[in-house]
């Protein structure tokens, strides 16, 4: 795997996208809405996983030192986006408000 493909990778489990991800994959949907609403985050975050790791790269580096790097200069907005997942993850059901959220905060962390 070339440095792009391991620096997207390597985004994607510090942050927790596939597993966001495939917590909104398994949400109930309730309605035509519903489904549009989870599959529209389910394309943020796959977007969202491309400008961090774009970001991190932007530095000219690679890999995991670059994304704590990247991230100690996001503080605050990675400070928030860990908190909300370490809270996840400890609740048995996710619903699409806290998808929303988050994908809120992750968009702040991409774009700071």
């Amino acid at each position: 795997m070339d440095a792009v493909g391991r620096t997207y990778t390597h985004v994607g489990q510090r942050f927790g996208l596939d597993w966001l991800r495939s917590v909104a994959n398994r949400l109930p949907s309730e309605n035509q809405w519903h489904r549009l609403a989870v599959a529209a985050i389910i394309d943020d975050l796959w977007g969202l996983q491309a400008e961090i790791a774009a970001k991190v790269m932007g530095g000219g580096k690679t890999g995991d030192d670059s994304i704590a790097e990247s991230v100690a200069t996001r503080g605050e907005s990675a400070d928030r986006v860990d908190g909300m997942l370490t809270e996840f993850r400890q609740i048995a059901g996710l619903d699409l408000a806290m998808l929303a959220v988050v994908n809120r905060e992750l968009r702040s962390l991409a774009g700071d």
